[in-house]
């Protein structure tokens, strides 16, 4: 090879060799800028979290009243930018069915508004006194609990909104935050009545749902934290609202018969009935003629009856005295699963009221009953197959224990057990059964007493905060 050839070999490797060189160094260059440009959006992020985490907690110390203003630097927002919008999310408060005819009353109704950090597809979002965060796709991850409170039956919820001061919606130095509003009542709340003035909002609550509805991108971090705090029903929906429902426990304690019903709810699990006595009254009858009375209720293919079969031989009236003229009726206590069933026979006394027989059927009290088979029941008839063995062993203080014909078990326990099997989702519906209308139902009472569970609200404590925010 000439010197001439190997000179120009020389100069083209020498070429080849820069080019790989500036190759290699592009590409360590673009990875590099790469990585660094992700560690900056991480500790932009970062310290994006930790800034709105301490804006929740002087957001709340201004809504709350602690404080007449406070001021967060929004430290190194990198490229993000934080911005506010007060039309963003909305929050409600529902007392459905207040008064048992339906009617849904709107108790708390107001806009939560948003502080937002942007950064890619990541955002960190305050709203509702909650800090939440989302990086495109997934569920948002909670950073900081709203300010919604659940605890012993008791709902607690001082709802902060959010307003902007105009032209001051977008920032990267400092948020200002000022109250606009503080503590202002909505429920209890005496100068607010009920649709058709029917009651003021006052605690306790009874009758109907209170359903609380959040629309926020962030719906679905709503929903986790409503789940972890209650036991009430949350459900999610495409539009971006989450709903949670928090039955009101029944009334309680000396019930009117008149409408022929009694409406459980908030029932906790097991034996959670502790009273369901029923005075059965003839009225100004001086008799009971032909008695055939119950009260039953049901759940899908699950019966329970406590039946007064005394069709014929059930006339009872009153002596001068003031002595019935009998002074116990029988009785039945039936449950049936659907495919078998058990059943137990037994007795009820009578008194006399101002010359008026009464039926009192204590079926909670200590009454001795049989296990026996064949009931004479007035509602349902016998479904399924009788239990020769009836085992109880559903709950914690079932023992587990089985009887047999012609054993006995109380009244009280056979009530409590079959009424937890036939209540369905806290809910159950106690029906009066007079097929001979020798009973005067307005004249009848019962008293009811039942532990409530977890999905149960009695108290509300509902208010409307207002802060104003500057962002610079």
């Amino acid at each position: 090879m000439s010197d001439g050839s190997r000179a120009q070999s020389e100069v083209v490797g020498l070429a080849l060799l820069l080019g790989l060189t500036l190759i290699v160094t592009g590409v360590v260059v673009m990875v590099a800028s790469g990585t660094l440009g992700e560690t900056q959006q991480r500790a932009a992020t970062s310290n994006a979290e930790d800034v709105m985490t301490l804006f929740d907690s002087k957001a709340a110390l201004v809504a709350l009243g602690r404080t007449d203003g406070q001021t967060v630097t929004l430290g190194q927002p990198g490229e993000g930018r934080y911005t506010v919008d007060n039309s963003s999310g909305w929050i409600r408060l529902r007392h459905v069915n207040h008064s048992g005819n339906g009617n849904t009353a709107v108790l708390v109704n107001e806009t939560l508004g948003t502080m937002t950090y942007r950064n890619g597809q990541t955002r960190i979002a305050y709203q509702g006194g909650g800090v939440w965060r989302t990086d495109g796709s997934g569920r948002p991850v909670l950073l900081s609990p709203p300010e919604f409170h659940y605890q012993t039956q008791t709902l607690t919820l001082p709802v902060i909104s959010l307003e902007t001061v105009p032209g001051e919606t977008t920032g990267t130095r400092q948020a200002t935050i000022r109250p606009l509003a503080v503590d202002q009542a909505r429920y209890p709340n005496r100068s607010a009545t009920y649709p058709g003035g029917s009651h003021r909002y006052l605690n306790p609550i009874s009758n109907g749902t209170v359903v609380l509805d959040v629309n926020s991108r962030y719906a679905e971090g709503w929903g986790q934290y409503f789940r972890a705090q209650t036991d009430g029903n949350v459900t999610v929906y495409p539009n971006g609202t989450v709903s949670l429902a928090l039955a009101t426990p029944g009334e309680q304690g000396r019930l009117s018969m008149a409408s022929g019903r009694i409406g459980l709810r908030g029932v906790a699990e097991g034996h959670a009935v502790s009273d369901m006595n029923v005075s059965v009254s003839s009225g100004k009858k001086e008799r009971f003629a032909s008695l055939k009375w119950s009260i039953y209720a049901q759940s899908g293919s699950k019966e329970f009856e406590v039946a007064v079969p005394t069709q014929g031989s059930g006339q009872v009236k009153c002596d001068d005295d003031g002595t019935p003229s009998r002074s116990t009726l029988p009785a039945w206590i039936y449950y049936s699963n659907g495919r078998s069933y058990q059943s137990w026979s037994g007795n009820f006394s009578v008194r006399c009221v101002a010359g008026a027989p009464v039926l009192e059927m204590n079926a909670t009290a200590l009454r001795t009953f049989t296990y026996e088979s064949d009931p004479n029941l007035n509602y349902f008839s016998p479904s399924g197959s009788f239990d020769e063995n009836a085992t109880f062993d559903q709950h914690p203080v079932d023992g587990p224990t089985t009887f047999s014909e012609g054993e006995t078990n109380t009244s009280r326990f056979l009530t409590q057990h079959y009424m937890a099997l036939v209540t369905d989702g806290g809910t159950a519906t106690i029906r009066a059964y007079d097929q001979t209308g020798s009973v005067s139902l307005s004249d009848s009472s019962a008293y009811v007493r039942y532990e409530t569970g977890g999905n149960v609200v009695t108290y509300i404590h509902a208010t409307r905060n207002s802060i104003a925010v500057r962002l610079d």
